[in-house]
């Protein structure tokens, strides 16, 4: 696997996380389109928004950062429990935002962010197999 892209992968998805963390506290920060499906406002102010009182971005930036090192310290058992936290993210976002009726550009875009990582791991696994 390569390590710099998964790397730069990682951290492209806690720049995201860390940006609609900001967002959530400071709503006047967002920069997204408000035009009828696309609506981040919608999406990040939703009952959805937050687990048990924990903004979902929080929880986004500590499974972006905990990405490399379950994947490079923990070996295949790492790899397996990253890849069903992130499977598990993408669909909670994405069953969240279609329930909500709205998209959120930024949310799609770490949604992206974490299959590609996916990707990456399921090839590396491949290679081992």
């Amino acid at each position: 696997m390569n390590r710099k892209i998964f790397y730069a992968l990682a951290i492209i998805g806690i720049i995201i996380e860390i940006y609609l963390t900001i967002v959530k506290y400071q709503s006047s920060l967002l920069v997204c389109p408000n035009t009828g499906v696309i609506n981040c406002e919608n999406v990040l102010t939703s009952p959805y928004s937050e687990i048990l009182g924990i903004p979902v971005s929080i929880l986004g930036i500590i499974l972006f950062a905990l990405a490399p090192i379950f994947v490079f310290k923990y070996g295949e058992s790492g790899r397996f429990l990253w890849s069903i936290a992130g499977a598990g993210a993408v669909l909670y976002s994405l069953i969240s935002q279609a329930i909500i009726g709205s998209v959120c550009i930024y949310c799609l875009t770490a949604d992206t962010v974490i299959i590609l990582l996916l990707v990456l791991i399921f090839l590396e696994g491949r290679k081992k197999a």
